[in-house]
């Protein structure tokens, strides 16, 4: 308001002057004070701002002083006037009771001399002489309508106003017109329409002005004949862009869609839910890899002006969200059957079952030691809050009172209450037999199976794996719900084995006919080491507790595994053995061998070892006062067959008289055997642990093990600054050069080594083992 008398003056003296150079004076003044008052009381007005409004007020004053007759109006100030009659007339009126603007028949005037011919403006002769380049073939196309749109905005360039559609409106969108050759790659927009409000009949003139020009040269096609079914027309999509968007829009608008019944295109009556895509973005939501990656809330629920993109429209039937709502569909199925399955597993058991897979528990060997032991120990600790259950195999041959009773007189083990047995049909599918090539992959997936089966069967609880079947854990622990503990007694594979089949060595499991070759080699090296690849992710993934029985098995478990797993030593009936008497007799020598008749066993080298001795005894050792004793259990025919070769295999060496074998005896024979021996026998090549290595030398005879695996790390210790327990070797030749040495020792001499034996076995002991077991599952254990 400060200002407000300066500018009544200055307008004053506007009226007065008589000069040209007097008018722009006063001009200037006033546009200075407004400039003034523009900065002081609109601060946030940039310079722009206050440009635009200064030129506005100086048209103003300038078209003020000059006579009506007589005004040229500015461009700037004519394509405002344009801008806003085109939006309303009405406000446009009232608008020039404040401002000087042009009339409504000033700007009339000016826009029909100005005029131009949209759409099909000289396009016809273009479109005759482009199609008469085509061939006949050529000619056969279709027309595509799509709309452009456009900034609502007019403009003057070159004389002409660009921006206005016919009737003078501001133009929303252009109208184009396309027109694709069906049989080549001839393509051409040839009309564009500006349009404010596209109406129907409209849209129809214009398409059937098209079609009058286009048409005479060329074949505006509705439909094409099959190819395969001459009788059948198949229609020309007409604008499949916008047909594809109303569509999708229509699906999400409406959300669901109906296919319709076809038994030409094999349609079914099935109704496609938008809740389901709604549902999958929001469970990938957090991951951050995304299998429907495309899905956006932008797709999911466009706006008005986001519907116009034909993109959005296409992320809702890409290829990666169609293939995930299947694996969605999938992953129903699945929570469905793992529901169904926890369901199951609540119903079958009333009270905490654990379950053992065990398919070969009527087996004699250390292994079933460590599962008899484990089961007595649960009970005598738990005793009727838990039901244990032992899943085998062995219930084809044997009833499970036969199993107890047989684990009773080997072990010497008895039961406070009795465990439950769950028959095993798939057993035979882990036989070797039944893999000749691809043995361990094919015995791991097989295992598979047996889990499955204990799932249907009756799932338990707690379910742990005492016999090394890894591939089983992640299976039990994520499909039925259960806690999982494993007892590792040999890796599956092992950083040994890759070794021998890199250098070349033969043994049971490496042919020489592939050690041999280099390109067999060479892809049985890949499988190892895929497979040890696989077989670390299972047991990784698949145990809560992981236990081993040596630092040999534990090394090479947490390299393969990736873990820190836990070493509990195999239970060994040492109170029972070390009470035997130390003292042997001197005029008669046996040495005891106790290992299941397995190739890995590896009994032949004891025969060969042996043989050697024999043909060079002690001076005043006969021969007959030398004999070689093999003690094991057999599991099936197989191992069977494996004993007669070892029979045969003594007869070709000449010393069947002095060998015997002993097959699936009683503990009280083995105790027996082993309190009349003077040396304990073990040729196994990286044996896990070795219970019978430590059962003999708990009984007190003079060890001769296999320098690797369990027996070099664990059990006998050879130095004689440390007090050596017992004597190790890898050779044939090494084996019989030491037994020579232990035949020729003074009987005092093998005493000293056989009680330092009987004392370092403590730590093997059955109260030892089901501690540390005892300790380690109560933590996977629910009571």
């Amino acid at each position: 308001m400060s200002f407000f008398p300066e500018l009544s003056n200055l307008l004053f003296h506007l009226n007065c002057a008589e000069s040209n150079e007097d008018i722009e004076n006063v001009i200037t003044g006033i546009v200075n004070k407004l400039t003034t008052l523009l900065e002081e009381t609109h601060p946030l007005l940039d310079d722009d701002q206050i440009r635009n409004v200064l030129l506005m007020f100086t048209i103003q004053l300038q078209l003020a002083i000059t006579n009506r007759f007589q005004r040229r109006y500015p461009n700037q100030l004519l394509l405002f006037a344009f801008t806003v009659k085109s939006y309303s007339t009405a406000a446009y009126e009232k608008l020039s009771e404040i401002l000087i603007l042009p009339s409504v028949r000033t700007l009339q005037k000016l826009s029909a001399n100005l005029k131009i011919n949209p759409g099909l403006h000289n396009s016809d002769n273009y479109l005759y002489v482009r199609a008469s380049k085509l061939n006949s073939f050529s000619k056969n196309g279709i027309i595509c309508i799509d709309e452009i749109h456009t900034v609502q905005k007019v403009s003057f360039r070159n004389g002409k106003f660009v921006g206005l559609t016919n009737d003078g409106k501001c133009a929303k969108t252009a109208l184009a017109f396309l027109v694709k050759s069906l049989c080549s790659d001839y393509c051409d927009v040839v009309a564009l329409y500006p349009c404010s409000d596209l109406a129907a009949d409209e849209l129809f003139e214009k398409f059937h002005q098209l079609c009058k020009v286009y048409g005479s040269s060329t074949h505006l096609l509705q439909f094409i004949r099959n190819p395969f079914h001459s009788n059948d027309k198949l229609f020309l999509i007409y604008d499949n862009t916008h047909l594809l968007k109303n569509f999708i829009y229509n699906f999400i608008d409406r959300k669901s869609f109906q296919i319709p019944v076809s038994s030409y295109f094999n349609l079914k009556d099935e109704v496609i839910n938008f809740q389901k895509l709604i549902k999958l973005y929001h469970l990938e939501l957090c991951n951050p890899l995304k299998t429907a990656y495309k899905l956006t809330p932008t797709c999911l629920s466009p706006n008005s002006l986001q519907r116009t993109n034909v993109s959005h429209a296409i992320r809702i039937i890409h290829d990666s969200t169609i293939k995930d709502c299947i694996l969605m569909e999938f992953l129903f199925i699945i929570i469905v059957l793992l529901l169904i399955i926890r369901l199951w597993k609540s119903y079958v058991n009333s009270r905490i079952s654990i379950g053992f897979l065990h398919p070969y528990c009527n087996s004699g060997g250390g292994g079933e030691r460590v599962l008899w032991i484990a089961v007595k120990e649960l009970f005598l600790k738990y005793g009727d809050a838990i039901d244990i259950i032992i899943y085998t195999g062995d219930l084809n041959e044997v009833s499970s009172e036969e199993i107890l009773s047989s684990a009773s007189s080997r072990f010497n083990v008895n039961f406070k209450y009795s465990p439950r047995f769950v028959k095993l049909h798939s057993r035979s599918l882990v036989e070797p037999q039944y893999w000749p090539y691809f043995t361990l992959l094919g015995q791991s997936l097989a295992s598979i199976l047996m889990a499955f089966e204990v799932i249907l069967r009756h799932p338990p609880i707690v379910f742990f794996d005492s016999m090394g079947y890894t591939f089983t854990l992640p299976f039990m622990r994520f499909i039925a719900g259960c806690y999982v503990g494993c007892y590792v007694h040999y890796p599956t594979i092992s950083r040994d084995m890759i070794e021998v089949v890199s250098n070349s060595s033969g043994t049971y499991n490496h042919s020489k006919i592939i050690a041999s070759s280099a390109i067999l080699k060479t892809g049985k090296l890949i499988y190892y080491k895929i497979f040890a690849q696989l077989y670390g992710w299972m047991g990784k993934l698949g145990a809560h507790v992981t236990l081993v029985n040596s630092s040999w098995t534990r090394n090479h478990v947490d390299s393969i595994w990736g873990i820190k797993s836990e070493i509990v030593y195999p239970p060994c009936n040492v109170s029972h053995l070390t009470k035997l008497p130390s003292q042997r007799q001197n005029d008669f020598f046996n040495i005891l061998s106790i290992a299941q008749f397995r190739p890995e066993k590896n009994h032949a080298l004891q025969l060969e070892a042996f043989s050697r001795l024999l043909k060079n005894l002690p001076q005043g050792i006969g021969r007959d006062m030398v004999k070689l004793q093999v003690a094991g259990s057999v599991r099936h025919s197989a191992d069977e067959a494996r004993v007669q070769e070892l029979r045969k295999l003594a007869t070709c060496l000449g010393i069947e008289t002095s060998v015997e074998f002993l097959v699936n005896i009683s503990f009280e024979e083995l105790m027996t055997k082993m309190s009349q021996a003077t040396i304990g026998i073990h040729t196994m090549w990286n044996e896990h642990f070795g219970i019978g290595v430590v059962e003999m030398m708990a009984a007190g005879l003079v060890v001769l093990a296999h320098e690797s695996g369990g027996p070099s790390t664990d059990i006998v210790t050879v130095s004689p600054s440390n007090k050596r327990t017992g004597f190790l070797a890898t050779k044939a030749q090494e084996y019989a050069d030491v037994m020579f040495e232990i035949l020729k020792m003074e009987p005092c001499e093998r005493l000293i080594i056989s009680s330092r034996a009987v004392l370092s076995v403590e730590r093997f002991s059955d109260k030892h083992f089901s501690d540390s077991f005892l300790r380690n599952l109560q933590s996977i254990i629910p009571i």
